[in-house]
């Protein structure tokens, strides 16, 4: 478990409290009574609970970018970038999909290619 935060500061007896939650994250709760002579500290930790609702899967990467194309050892490589999509949690890898085409004609009605390559490239945190 990560550093304790205070969540909220309230009179005795009030209503149960709401906790923002994150998706399929962990927390535990400590409580302290306090009075105007002060406190004797917090209670020990609840059990640890984990928030009941299932993060939703990532978007989609956006501002895909061909930024130059460099020959190495004799091959043509095309060095391609994106903008991060916005994910609940960690993004650990992107899967990329690259094929060559058939035909030179890029209309919607020819879409065919003769070959479709994968590579997985891993997340860089920032």
């Amino acid at each position: 478990m990560g550093a304790w935060n205070t969540l909220l500061k309230k009179p005795a007896l009030g209503p149960p409290v709401m906790m923002p939650m994150k998706p399929a994250t962990w927390y535990e709760v400590r409580i302290a009574t306090v009075s105007k002579n002060g406190s004797a500290g917090f209670s020990q930790p609840s059990q640890p609970f984990k928030s009941p609702v299932a993060p939703k899967p990532p978007d989609t990467p956006q501002n895909l970018t061909f930024s130059k194309a460099v020959i190495k050892n004799g091959t043509l490589w095309g060095v391609f970038s994106w903008s991060a999509p916005v994910s609940e949690l960690p993004v650990s890898k992107y899967t990329v999909y690259w094929s060559k085409r058939i035909v030179s004609d890029l209309s919607l009605t020819n879409k065919g290619s003769l070959k479709v390559n994968t590579k997985v490239v891993p997340s860089v945190s920032i």
